[in-house]
Order: C-alpha cells, then structure tokens, then sequence
C-alpha cells in the first residue's frame, strides 16, 4: 500500500468534529469514530466540483462490504479551496447519484487553512482516504487508493487479530 501521509500512521485517529450533516439526515445524530470501537472505519474526505474525486470507489467498496457490520463507512466533503466547495443540496444529490447509503457531511471552511476536521486528518489532495483499524489506529492515509487496493486494507483489518482482545 502506498500511504501518502505516514505521519499519520500508526497514531490515533482524531475525532471527526463536524458538525453539518447532510446524510442521512440534516440534524440527524452527529456520527463519533469512538463510538464504533473495536470495527474497521474508512473516513473518505473529498473536494468536490465537477468530479467525484474518490466518493464513486469508497460508495463501490462500501457496497462490496454492506453486508459487514465490523466495517463503518463515512465520507465528509472537506473544503481546501472555497470557490469549489458543494452545496449541501449539491452534495446530497452527488451522494444519491452515486448511491452513498453512509454518513455524509459538510466540514465549511474555517479559517484561511481550509477544513478543520480536514486538518486534523492531513487532508492534502481532492480525495483523501483514511483507514482506521478496530482500536481507532491509523493503517493508511493517502490519496489514489482504488477499489481493490482499499477493499484489501479492509479485509486484512478484518482478519488481523485485535490488539484490545489481547
């Protein structure tokens, strides 16, 4: 696998600390990554315009495992640049159109440094992809992961034995 951004990996994820909510619902329960301890979470970040910029393969793959509940699928559309950032309706209709039946939200922009939440995650390119073991441990973060490649990291966190079992 080739992770793009290995300070990330092996920390601890951050939280998600947004706050919009486009999908499932607006106002809905706001989505915490500590409370899937001990499943396998893939946090796709994305910058959207014109292009799906990844969205399309992690809704590929998360359809490939939907019937896995140790695997939580959510996707945020973090802003790096403002002139290009979705609506919320723009963003809901990009998740429908692609059949996104996970968590979506809208992390605005904060501040001249882009998306906070984005931040936290080292959110570098238009497509950003974060996997995050059972014990909330970074496995990879990095852009281009295609669909078999993402499936693979998924599957072998799924058969890797859980270190809070021990």
């Amino acid at each position: 696998m080739n992770a793009q951004n290995n300070d990330m990996i092996g920390r601890r994820a951050p939280e998600l600390d947004v706050k919009r909510w486009i999908q499932p619902a607006k106002n809905s329960k706001l989505y915490r990554l500590g409370s899937d301890e001990g499943r396998v979470r893939v946090v796709h970040f994305f910058q959207a315009d014109d292009e799906t910029h990844g969205l399309d393969t992690v809704a590929k793959v998360a359809n490939r495992f939907r019937f896995e509940d140790d695997v939580v699928f959510v996707a945020v559309q973090s802003v790096l640049d403002p002139e290009s950032s979705l609506t919320d309706a723009d963003a809901e209709s990009l998740a429908q159109s692609l059949g996104v039946r996970f968590p979506l939200a809208h992390d605005p922009v904060r501040g001249k440094k882009g998306s906070g939440c984005g931040t936290k995650f080292r959110f570098s390119a238009k497509s950003w992809t974060v996997v995050i073991d059972r014990e909330r441990i970074v496995s990879y973060a990095g852009s281009g992961m295609g669909l078999d490649e993402l499936s693979r990291a998924i599957d072998h966190l799924l058969v890797e034995p859980s270190r809070m079992a021990s």
